[in-house]
């Protein structure tokens, strides 16, 4: 397993590519890019998926009380950290937060880098979002 873990991150420093807690919520910021004619529109915001990523409206409990949260993007998924006052007893969950607090999964004791990469516009890539597969290897039987 270590040298899975080791083989990875030497491959990570090669290609040196955004992280996707970085590009989620680089997206997010931007706001949505589904509906031009909805709250928060922009070409390079994230795409919604209804049930999983949609806009803050007035009167969601996401909203905040004074709506300074309408017009921001949620995300349907694991809550965090934040959610976790005992870690030998508690269970954050799933549930909807915004996408600006959004945290992917990891143990406690996961090793994260510490150098802090700097603000870069988004990748064109990124901002599609079909599955893009390399086609496979033709291997010779010879």
């Amino acid at each position: 397993m270590h040298d899975v873990a080791i083989t990875a991150w030497g491959i990570k420093g090669w290609y040196d590519y955004l992280r996707p807690i970085s590009a989620i919520r680089a997206m997010a910021d931007r706001g949505q890019s589904s509906d031009p004619a909805a709250l928060s529109y922009s070409v390079d915001g994230i795409p919604l998926l209804p049930g999983f990523i949609e806009v803050v409206d007035i009167g969601d409990p996401l909203a905040g009380p004074s709506n300074e949260h309408v017009g921001k993007i949620k995300l349907y998924t694991w809550r965090g950290p934040d959610y976790i006052g005992n870690p030998g007893t508690d269970v954050a969950g799933v549930g909807w937060i915004l996408a600006e607090n959004w945290w992917p999964y990891q143990r406690p004791s996961f090793v994260l880098p510490t150098k802090k990469s700097p603000s870069a516009p988004l990748p064109a890539m990124c901002r599609d979002t079909r599955l893009i597969r390399a086609p496979r290897p033709k291997y010779s039987l010879n």
